[in-house]
């Protein structure tokens, strides 16, 4: 039996949705990807890429928070920078679950960390000096995700119709 092939064209007919973005007074600031996956590290890097080059928004910034390490690049419109943030996520996000490393942790819940490590860099809520926020005041993304807003599961392209 011979499987039916499904062809696509990526640039007009794929839907884009976003993990979450960060925005600022409306204006996009970061895309974020939280890709939980532990035996294809490459993977998250070129889901990043497709849904920056593909969404209808501009991003300057992207984020790709894996298990073992979050990274920040800029994006000019067709190019992923070099990482210009890398650090440890047990390191970032053990705060806000002391339970990081030793649980396991699905894409939502990861996804779910990353946003209140980002309100965390903005209100200082958890604690006075948020882990990464050195390293984010030396690159200038600090002062820029101050006062920004986030948002979870956004469609960026396309639709997506209700199932339930």
């Amino acid at each position: 039996m011979e499987r039916t092939k499904y062809e696509f064209d990526p640039e007009t007919e794929a839907v884009i949705v976003a993990d979450l973005i960060v925005t600022k007074k409306k204006k996009p600031i970061m895309l974020v990807h939280a890709d939980p996956r532990t035996e294809i590290l490459e993977w998250g890097i070129k889901e990043v890429i497709y849904n920056l080059k593909y969404s209808e928004t501009f991003f300057p910034y992207a984020m790709l928070v894996q298990l073992e390490k979050t990274q920040i690049f800029k994006w000019d419109g067709k190019q992923l920078s070099e990482p210009i943030f890398v650090q440890k996520t047990d390191d970032l996000l053990k705060y806000y679950e002391p339970e990081f490393s030793t649980k396991i942790i699905f894409k939502e819940y990861l996804t779910a960390l990353t946003e209140v490590w980002l309100h965390d860099l903005d209100f200082n809520w958890k604690m006075e000096n948020p882990p990464g926020s050195k390293e984010l005041a030396e690159i200038g993304l600090l002062e820029l995700l101050k006062g920004s807003q986030t948002e979870i599961e956004v469609v960026l392209r396309g639709e997506v119709e209700e199932w339930w």
